[in-house]
C-alpha cells in the first residue's frame, strides 16, 4: 500500500476494504457506521475501476 497522506486528508484510520471505488476517503459527514474521515484501500487490484463510485466517498482515482 502506498501513502495516501500526500493526496488525501485521512484524519481517521486507514482501513483495508473491498470496493471498486477505492482508494477513497470517507466523507466527514458520513454516517458513523461508514467510519467518517477514514481512508479505505483494497488489496484486490482486479476490483479497481474508474467507474466505481459510492455515496459518502471521495475517491482517489489512479486512472486519471
Amino acid at each position: 500500500m502506498w501513502s495516501y497522506a500526500k493526496y488525501m486528508k485521512c484524519k481517521g484510520s486507514c482501513l483495508a476494504s473491498i470496493g471498486a471505488e477505492q482508494p477513497a476517503e470517507v466523507a466527514e459527514d458520513a454516517p458513523r457506521n461508514l467510519n467518517p474521515c477514514a481512508c479505505l484501500y483494497t488489496r484486490r487490484l482486479s476490483m479497481l475501476s474508474c467507474d466505481g463510485s459510492r455515496q459518502h466517498m471521495r475517491r482517489l482515482c489512479c486512472c486519471a
